[in-house]
Formats: C-alpha cells, sequence, structure tokens
C-alpha cells in the first residue's frame, strides 16, 4: 500500500517492485489479485491518468514517447491502443497543433543557430518527443521559414 500511496503504478511495475524487496513471488500474486479485485490497482486507470499527465495541455510529448514509456512500465498493447485513442477522441487535438505547440516552445533556444542546425536539433527533439517524423519536418521548417 505504501507504494501505491507515493504514486500510481501499474501491476506489472508493482510486482516488479515487491520482487526486488525479496517478497516470494506467489504472496506478491496473492496481492496483486486481492488489489485488482479491490480495484486499488489497476492499469487502464493508471494508463488514463498517465497519458492525461504526458499529453495534457501544453506537455510537449507525442503520443509515440507515452506508448514506450507505458509499455516499459508493463501496460499492455490492447489498454495502451483503448487509452491513447481516448484521449485523441476526447481532447480534440489536431496532431499537427500539438506538435506545434512544443515546436514553439523549444524554437525559443534555438535563436541565433544556423537554419540548417536548427532544423535538424529542432526535428531531433521533437521525435525524442514522441512526435512523428513526417509531421515532425513538416511543422518545423514551417516554423522556421516564419521566423527567418
Amino acid at each position: 500500500m505504501d507504494a501505491l500511496a507515493r504514486r500510481a503504478r501499474s501491476r506489472s511495475e508493482l510486482r516488479r517492485w515487491l520482487l526486488e524487496r525479496d517478497y516470494a513471488a506467489d504472496e506478491v500474486d496473492a496481492v496483486l489479485e486481492r488489489l485488482v479485485a479491490a480495484r486499488l490497482l489497476d492499469d487502464l486507470a493508471f494508463a488514463r491518468g498517465f497519458v492525461q499527465s504526458r499529453l495534457g495541455e501544453g506537455r510537449g510529448y507525442g503520443p509515440g514517447r507515452v506508448r514506450l514509456e507505458l509499455m516499459r512500465r508493463g501496460v499492455a498493447r490492447e489498454v495502451i491502443d483503448r487509452v491513447l485513442a481516448e484521449h485523441q477522441e476526447d481532447a480534440g487535438v489536431d496532431p499537427a497543433q500539438a506538435v506545434e505547440v512544443a515546436a514553439r516552445k523549444r524554437l525559443r533556444s534555438l535563436a541565433g543557430l544556423e537554419p540548417a542546425v536548427a532544423e535538424r536539433r529542432l526535428i531531433a527533439w521533437l521525435l525524442r518527443r514522441g512526435f512523428r517524423g513526417g509531421i515532425a519536418g513538416q511543422v518545423a521548417r514551417r516554423l522556421l521559414r516564419e521566423e527567418g
């Protein structure tokens, strides 16, 4: 309970955390089942909160990065796909708009660089943040033209 009180965790993440503290695997699995049954541990709710915190307004992360982070935390692909689709539908945010918001913030720190260098760095940064390459390149080039 202490681990869940500190921060939300996925089932897989909590299992790994408990096993690292030398609890027996069968005891851990039994406890996890009780937590799931009591609805104190829910991967779907965890993923929804995680997506909202990373893809919420002005956060600057793309869906690719969020997907990868959830996979690292042991959330099932089906749950990730569902939550990302729900978020896109609920938020009604155009993916190009999300890339543009993030790129505009980053662009300030690239002022004074040669245009080719700024473009390369901005696109690389957007890719690391989890945005798709095609849209990242288009938005970066357009913003740099507007700035130049």
